[in-house]
């Protein structure tokens, strides 16, 4: 929530100082740091953006394969690779191309209330068949596993960027943007703890089904019936939208970040984003969910803890002594601030030592 506040709080200000109602968030980099600290958050921004479409077009392309699959066209799938991954990139990203800006408003709003409404009787069918008391025994607890996965759970961020878009349709209006972003927040989140309760107690309701590296997702599809179907159909709304909305922001910075004005060349930025990336999701080359955790540790910490707190920082503490057009929307002024630096270091510290294997040489060391 803070950080979603302290972007909204640069894009108020910038529009303020313009008098333009749309802000980009490279354009905040841009114009609020330096040329070395600006790279960096663009290098950050594109890189969580290609291990999302990666990730998207990965899962949306298995979806393609089971429904060509069952209706009797599978051996389509054989025809080359990444076959499935293409058609599932290029029927969205073309879609994301083609529409106007009022019409992909529209198509948000059809995929939110389907994502909704299936996401709602997911938790109904799943809530009768789940098996909570093997959900909170305690032989099934793994603290350590949380740990492992915040980076991924950082991920959930990422969502951030569409702060200028917020700002910008309610007008900059503070109380509406604290509001809409507390609300944004918490109902997602709350909605998301249910539904992973549900899909872990459905998952262990058999003996030794949840083994170790075991999808709990992908396993209760596999097993098909009702709740196997809303799953799947959640799980291709949510990818869809995804794929739909960071194809269009990737190439929107792309134009701004590179100063392209001419719009003849967003086909093929489209399609130089999307096609290597439906055939790297196909090859065993990268492991898409290694790729979200980097990710999480590097670009998320980067893009929506650090660099946020180090504009609004010099936004209100510089020499250059700028007008503000808004007070601060978050409270407690260097503490807060500061308080970002520390998570933002903390994860992007304790994930490169990981990574890289310093913690495990340590722990061998002084074992």
């Amino acid at each position: 929530v803070m950080s979603g506040l302290l972007i909204a709080e640069l894009c108020i200000n910038r529009m303020g100082t313009t008098g333009k109602r749309d802000v980009k968030l490279m354009e905040l980099f841009r114009e609020s740091l330096g040329k070395v600290p600006s790279a960096i958050g663009a290098v950050a921004y594109f890189g969580l953006h290609l291990a999302v479409i990666l990730a998207c077009i990965a899962t949306g392309g298995e979806s393609i394969g089971t429904l060509l699959s069952s209706i009797g066209m599978g051996d389509v799938l054989s025809s080359g690779l990444g076959v499935k991954e293409l058609i599932f990139a290029g029927g969205v990203g073309a879609a994301s191309l083609a529409v106007k800006p009022s019409a992909k408003d529209t198509i948000n709003n059809i995929l939110l209330v389907g994502t909704v409404a299936t996401l709602l009787a997911t938790l109904g069918v799943g809530g009768a068949t789940a098996d909570f008391s093997a959900l909170i025994a305690g032989e099934n607890q793994n603290p350590k596993a949380v740990f492992n996965a915040l980076p991924l759970i950082f991920m959930a961020l990422g969502y951030q960027q569409v702060m200028p878009k917020v700002t910008s349709m309610l007008e900059g209006d503070k109380d509406k943007i604290i509001t809409s972003v507390i609300a944004g927040t918490a109902i997602p989140f709350v909605l998301i703890l249910i539904w992973n309760a549900i899909t872990l107690g459905n998952a262990m309701t058999g003996s030794g089904l949840l083994a170790s590296g075991v999808d709990p997702v992908a396993l209760l599809q596999s097993q098909g019936g009702v709740l196997g179907g809303l799953i799947s159909a959640f799980s291709m709304l949510v990818v869809s939208g995804t794929l739909f909305n960071f194809s269009g922001l990737f190439v929107d910075n792309v134009e701004d970040t590179a100063q392209i004005q001419n719009r003849k060349w967003r086909p093929a930025l489209f399609a130089g984003s999307l096609v290597p990336a439906a055939l790297i999701s196909a090859s065993d080359a990268v492991n898409t969910c290694r790729l979200l955790d980097y990710a999480g540790a590097f670009s998320i910490s980067i893009l929506f803890l650090f660099l946020p707190s180090i504009m609004i920082w010099k936004a209100r503490y510089g020499e250059d002594n700028s007008p503000l057009s808004v007070k601060p929307m978050v409270p407690f002024g260097k503490l807060s601030l500061s308080s970002l630096w520390k998570v933002a270091a903390t994860l992007f510290i304790e994930q490169g030592a990981e990574k890289l294997g310093i913690i495990e040489w340590l722990m061998n060391f002084f074992h």
